[in-house]
């Protein structure tokens, strides 16, 4: 999970935060099948990219209003897709919140906004979805990108929810056919200064830091590397973690804490056709 793009919605980029978006369109120009004083909701939302989905099973969408809920119920998530028209009554700071869980049943996401639902008017609700768990996670998760194109093309590396890291390793594989990683920069979560290890092979990108003996970790969230690549030819290539080489350490060495429980989140980048003006 995820990256989300809307439907009928347009977005600027957003902080390493937002995981997903899900926008809730109320229209009061809907029909509705209800009664005359609830408003037709649509939640709508696609997932960016075929294999982005694996880590999430469910998604539960509340709707409050102070001490009262309106609803609770799941929102279909078939094939990355969630499409679901609700009805609520209209009212003054109505919360929306999603939930995603993993097959286990453990919070992967979540996530929650308020506005006003009034008669006659067209509310869009965004609802950033951030990260509950320990997790390692390539952002976007999804990028299309053009071989025309001058713009700078990378993907960063995340660390959420961790505490007392003090050293990280991992390996990110792709398809050479597809794009060519140059460079990798080092992100600012382990310090301005920390010693890193960076190395571009013809299948992988392996990255390795770690702060100075004698200080301390780091609790939080924060960007780890970021990797720039060039298009090669159009197709599609995955972002994988290769399991086997990810390593979060505390300052004694040890594995940090929830980390047999780390959620690896992996990515996609779809080289396109070249825009012809």
């Amino acid at each position: 999970m995820n990256r989300y793009s809307l439907k009928r919605t347009g977005l600027t980029e957003l902080p390493f935060a937002v995981v997903l978006i899900a926008a809730i369109l109320l229209s009061g120009c809907s029909n509705s099948t209800g009664p005359e004083f609830v408003m037709p909701v649509e939640l709508a939302a696609t997932l960016e990219g075929s294999q982005l989905n694996s880590n999430v099973a469910r998604v539960e969408l509340t709707i409050t209003a102070g001490d009262i809920t309106f609803l609770t119920r799941n929102v279909p998530f078939e094939s990355g897709r969630i499409n679901v028209i609700v009805d609520v009554t209209p009212g003054q700071n109505i919360n929306f919140s999603l939930v995603a869980y993993d097959a286990e049943e453990e919070v992967l996401y979540s996530g929650s906004a308020t506005d006003d639902v009034g008669l006659g008017q067209d509310v869009t609700v965004n609802i950033q979805m951030i990260p509950q768990v320990l997790m390692l996670k390539v952002d976007p998760l999804f990028q299309p990108v053009s071989t025309n194109t001058d713009n700078i093309k990378y993907f960063d590396i995340y660390v959420y929810n961790v505490e007392d890291l003090f050293g990280a390793s991992f390996r990110i594989e792709y398809d050479n056919d597809i794009i060519a990683p140059t460079e990798v920069a080092i992100g600012p979560f382990l310090g301005d200064s920390p010693q890193s290890l960076a190395r571009i092979e013809p299948e992988y990108v392996a990255v390795g830091i770690t702060r100075t003996q004698g200080e301390s970790g780091v609790t939080g969230s924060g960007r780890l590397a970021r990797v720039f690549f060039e298009p090669v030819i159009e197709g599609n290539t995955p972002l994988t973690f290769n399991t086997s080489t990810v390593s979060l350490g505390d300052p004694a060495g040890n594995p940090v804490n929830e980390f047999s429980t780390l959620v690896l989140e992996n990515g996609e980048v779809s080289v396109v056709s070249p825009i012809i003006e």
